[in-house]
């Protein structure tokens, strides 16, 4: 919002609340004053003091006037002053109705009624236009500090896609607004467009009361000068979006107790345990909500619960984007959340007091991701903490990315603090504060990764007790290598291939090792394919023993796809040309839209025979193809071919020249995973003042690490596994048996890592993320009133109208020995899932086998996979989970501690991977309660079989087979929860819930 706005505003809540304190000072002569009405379809319904009046009080004629009014119509309120009496003026129990109100008509409390002005309660899809609210609130008796829960302007209770607009709302001794429910099919209500002022709780509340209340909705409002929350909810999926909220006061006058209160713009509190969460808090404008302690501008999750002497979050997965925040205590604030996103937000002028930051991650808040935020504040007073971002304790497994922090240096805060922080990814943002990041001690297995430091007085500190934390410098890539070979076996075994008579392999002319490799003329190559992938790195050491001849050129390394020692396309290629006496270095790539496949860019760069230099090429498909000359950039092209992918590098010489190849590497930077047999990786920073290696020994006791001023390394590698050393930026294969290094402690800090990475392994080929839906192989809700998608049948099946999850039909099978199959292609991994009604139990001590992933081609499946077992125990039916497990028969049975009851629909997914740790899954109602041991290593799954066996019966719905796509692993550590199967986003909402899309049109 901007200045004038602002002004206009203040003016007309000025001018708001003197027309206000003048019906105040009246409010005694009210009942003299002319008869208001209320019109439905054209009848006047008035409300006076008049004993003959059929409607004698506002409550009677609003009461009146929501029983007669029909669906589709309006009702109008005409000017007045219209004042409960006895309890809330209420209206109730209206489907699809407008109310009108005029400009000058009032609703409003006598004094001391310490209750609500006026409810909406069990009505569907009602608008109310223009009500204006004043709750009378400095007459109100308020003496018990719950009283206030009570004293609201408008409620909305029990009730779906209700929505009040143009409101004014003033002076109420409680919540302006209050929107909740106790139902699950009902919500999706809401407040937009208006004005809420001078609240002595919250100017509006939603998502309050019950354990099911969501989807409410708070848009385009201006709420300010509110003692506690400008809006909060309490529930799950609301949406507050383009909200300008200011001047929270933190008082409540005389209302105990006497401490300041929370002065939050916007809050996201539970109500119920793992009920919070999805709510979209988007383009909100937050301003002065400052303290000397609380005073954020977003709080979220203010409440937690304690089960087992820990706590449990109440509040997750909210999304929290593009809003501007200015002048509070703290910009963003979070308590126990989980996996919330925090992204492309501005922050403005934080305080220095205690308990103020730019963004706060306070106890406990896991998996949150704080991504392209802007925080900038110029209040540079010493003292308090105002960190830019704050990790507090016990706060782990975030990701800090992208973000830009700006702090006056003479503040003395940090850019980014960590209080007992661990598992954090924090990577490439911008500081420019006293000291850019700060570990304190207790924070560890942090990874810190090209962080651009400006005019820090220190740019980063890491107690020196912390464990295995990784700094990576702005210029320092961290690649996932999937080949890497230095030719320290005499000869190119290692390779896909080598092709051409007279390569050698030199002992004479190397860069590391003993050993390189030389190829003289043209036509001959030595290569190695990978998986292709969207985007690759090569790199290699290059010594030119001849170079070209004036106005010729020598190809001598590069990316392409194919299958042999001829790639099919050269992608990306470094070449040396030699022009009047002088050899420059080359780059031609596969370019966008051309006919041909090479595009030749010439360079400054200049070469010399006889010197070892380092070339990496980079070509990314529908991107860019880079080259660097000894790790610095000297070329990149214009957009590359949109089709290929490249996957492999290629040595040659080619027409002239000869070269020496050495310490060549294949690798991607994100992508792929590596092979590697620790999953940690040991890194230490070594102070040249204080020598001592803070780095654990690696679990396998591979190292022997020395205490010296000339740190020493000591590696014993065998026939699997080779070690890689990596300092400050350069890998060392060490290959020797044993093998010593040792560093000289030369410059202000080394950074050093070692790796165990297994060999003779291919690297793991690249999956994608998981699809914005599942990958849907089958689906079917029996709406045909028969099997007719199914594979086939077998016994009487019949199909339920009477009973069914969704729609019109579900399948009832009843009998022993039925069934109803679906084949699929044989694969590795299947998903299926299925509503199931449960008509008859299994009897005491009996199991019945009702739903199961088999692999067959008939109705009689030859292998069970993956199985739903109901096991009825002392009177108790239970899940339980059957599975083919690893190298034994195909019938495992795990009990799970789920119980079921018969004549209520409930969900299945069943999961079967083969030859997996875990291979079978299974969940109930998207909560994962079972998972296997080892599978078998054999049989793929091939179709899901729904069946009635030896006893029981029950109805089937809403079947589904799909596979999932696994997220491919990144350096971002989510540490992602496995409690929900990978439904990608499906709504799995009961008939007659209404989803986010159908509010999406308001």
């Amino acid at each position: 919002m901007n200045k004038t706005r602002k002004f206009l505003v203040m003016i007309f809540l000025a001018i708001l609340s003197i027309s206000f304190f003048t019906a105040v000072v009246n409010f005694e002569n009210v009942a003299a004053q002319t008869a208001y009405t209320i019109s439905v379809r054209g009848t006047n319904y008035y409300v006076s003091d008049a004993p003959t009046t059929a409607y004698p009080t506002a409550n009677a004629a609003f009461s009146h006037a929501a029983k007669i009014v029909s669906p589709g119509e309006k009702i109008y309120v005409d000017e007045g002053r219209y004042i409960a009496s006895g309890s809330p003026i209420q209206m109730q129990n209206m489907t699809d109705i407008e109310i009108f109100f005029h400009p000058k008509a009032i609703l409003t409390i006598p004094d001391n009624f310490n209750q609500a002005v006026f409810r909406l309660w069990y009505s569907h899809n009602v608008t109310i236009n223009g009500i204006t609210v004043d709750g009378n609130r400095f007459r109100q008796e308020g003496s018990l500090f719950a009283a206030i829960y009570n004293i609201n302007g408008i409620v909305i209770g029990d009730s779906s896609f209700c929505t009040v607009i143009n409101a004014n709302i003033t002076n109420v001794r409680g919540y302006g607004f209050q929107t909740g429910n106790n139902y699950p099919t009902l919500g999706n209500n809401g407040i937009r467009d208006s004005i809420i002022t001078f609240c002595d709780w919250n100017g509006m509340c939603i998502n309050w009361g019950g354990p099911y209340s969501h989807d409410d909705f708070a848009i385009n409002n201006i709420v300010a000068a509110f003692s506690d929350v400008g809006i909060t909810s309490l529930g799950s999926g609301a949406i507050i979006t383009d909200n300008y909220i200011y001047d929270g006061n933190g008082t409540r006058g005389s209302e105990p107790p006497p401490a300041a209160y929370a002065r939050y713009g916007i809050a996201i509190e539970a109500q119920y345990k793992d009920k919070i969460g999805g709510n979209i808090i988007v383009n909100n404008t937050i301003e002065n909500m400052a303290g000397d302690w609380c005073g954020a501008g977003m709080a979220i999750g203010t409440t937690f619960y304690v089960e087992n002497n820990e706590v449990v979050s109440g509040v997750n997965k909210n999304y929290i984007a593009n809003n501007i925040i200015r002048n509070c205590t703290t910009g963003i604030s979070t308590y126990f959340t989980n996996g919330d996103v925090i992204v492309n937000n501005t922050i403005e002028n934080w305080r220095t007091e205690a308990g103020a930051a730019g963004i706060w991650l306070n106890q406990q808040s896991h998996n949150e991701i704080i991504i392209d935020n802007i925080l900038i504040t110029n209040i540079d007073r010493q003292g308090g903490w105002a960190n830019g971002i704050q990790i507090d304790t016990e706060s782990n497994y975030n990701t800090i990315v992208n973000n830009t922090i700006i702090i006056p240096v003479n503040a003395k805060r940090d850019g980014i603090y960590l209080a007992s922080s661990s598992h954090s990814f924090i990577a490439n943002n911008t500081i420019s504060s006293y000291r850019g990041i700060y570990a304190a001690k207790g924070s560890d297995y942090n990874r810190f990764k090209t962080n651009n430091f400006i005019d820090c007085t220190i740019d980063a500190v890491d107690d020196k007790d912390n464990k295995n934390n990784l700094w990576i410098g702005p210029s320092t890539l961290t690649p996932t290598v999937l080949f890497y070979d230095g030719f320290e076996s005499g000869n190119a075994n290692a390779w896909t291939g080598s092709f051409g008579s007279g390569i050698t392999y030199s002992t004479s002319t190397k860069h590391n090792g003993t050993y390189s490799a030389h190829i003289p003329s043209s036509d001959r190559f030595i290569w190695e394919l990978v998986n292709p992938v969207d985007e690759l790195y090569t790199s290699a050491y290059l010594y030119i023993d001849n170079l070209p001849p004036e106005g010729k050129v020598s190809h001598l390394m590069f990316i392409g796809t194919g299958s042999n020692h001829y790639a099919s396309n050269t992608l990306a290629e470094l070449t040396v040309k030699t022009s009047g006496g002088v050899s420059i270095l080359c780059l031609t790539y596969a370019y966008a839209g051309g006919s041909g496949l090479t595009r030749l860019i010439e360079t400054n760069q200049a070469v010399s025979a006889h010197t070892w230099f380092k070339i990496t090429l980079y070509y990314g498909q529908n991107s860019v193809a880079k080259l660097w000359y000894n790790d610095d950039l000297i070329i990149e092209s214009g957009s590359t071919y949109e089709w290929l992918k490249p996957k492999g590098l290629w040595l040659q010489a080619y027409t002239t020249g000869s070269c020496y190849y050495d310490d060549c590497t294949i690798y991607v930077t994100t992508g792929l995973k590596i092979n590697t047999i620790n999953s940690e990786i040991n890194t230490s920073i070594l102070a040249v003042n204080n020598p001592t290696i803070y780095a654990s020994i690696n679990p396998q006791g591979l190292y022997t690490l020395q205490n010296t001023n000339k740190q020493t390394i000591t590696a014993t590698t065998n026939d699997n596994y080779i070690v890689v050393l990596n300092v400050d930026g350069t890998n060392i294969t060490l290959t020797n048996n044993p093998y010593e290094i040792n560093i000289d402690m030369t410059s202000d800090h080394i950074i050093y890592t070692i790796q165990t990475i297994q060999t003779n392994l291919q690297p793991d080929q690249p999956k994608p993320p998981p699809p914005p839906t599942k990958n849907i192989l089958f689906s079917d809700g029996f709406e045909s009133g028969d099997a007719s998608k199914w594979t086939g049948t077998r016994g009487t099946i019949t199909y339920n109208t009477n009973i069914a999850y969704n729609s019109t039909y579900s399948a009832y099978i009843s009998v022993a020995d039925t069934f109803i199959y679906k084949l699929i292609n044989p694969r590795d991994e299947v998903y299926a899932s299925a509503y199931l009604y449960i008509d008859k139990l299994p009897a005491e001590g009996q199991i019945s086998n009702l739903l199961f992933i088999g692999q067959g081609s008939a109705a009689y499946a030859n292998n069970e996979l993956a199985m739903l077992t109901l096991k009825t125990t002392g009177g108790v039916t239970t899940l339980c989970l059957r599975y083919a497990y690893a190298n034994g028969g195909l019938t495992q049975l795990i009990d799970t501690e789920q119980t079921i009851t018969a004549k209520t629909w409930f969900k299945i997914t069943l999961s079967y991977e083969r030859n997996s740790t875990q291979g079978a899954k299974m969940w109930y109602n998207d909560k994962l309660i079972a998972v296997s041991g080892p599978t078998n290593e054999w049989l793929q799954p091939s179709g899901l079989w729904l069946q009635a066996y030896i006893t029981g019966s029950c109805n089937y719905d809403d079947c589904e087979i799909y596979t999932i796509n696994q997220e491919y692993s990144t350096e971002i550590n989510n540490n992602t929860s496995t409690e929900d199967p990978p439904t990608a986003h499906a709504s799995t909402a009961p008939r007659g819930t209404h989803n986010r899309r159908a509010r999406s049109n308001r």
